[in-house]
């Protein structure tokens, strides 16, 4: 694996923590790199309500930050909860 792929699997599982944490529900880490060329993981989760989604959110880009000193380039799902 290289260190690209190490660090972008490192990321995808800090963000699944993080959403768990945070109670998240079915979170789920997918290796999506074989079949998109724009990333190697998505992390998908659910929440109860929308001020949950938004404290998973604020949870994931802390965590990830301090990881890797940067937020994530795209969030999918928020505005709609």
């Amino acid at each position: 694996m290289t260190s690209a792929a190490a660090e972008a699997e490192e990321l995808a599982i800090t963000a699944a923590r993080a959403a768990d944490e945070k109670k998240a529900d079915d979170t789920i880490v997918l290796a999506v790199g074989d079949l998109l060329s724009i990333t190697d993981y998505f992390v998908v989760c659910s929440a109860s309500n929308r001020r949950l989604v938004r404290t998973i959110v604020e949870e994931i880009e802390e965590q990830v930050g301090v990881l890797v000193e940067r937020k994530p380039l795209r969030l999918e799902g928020l505005s709609e909860g």
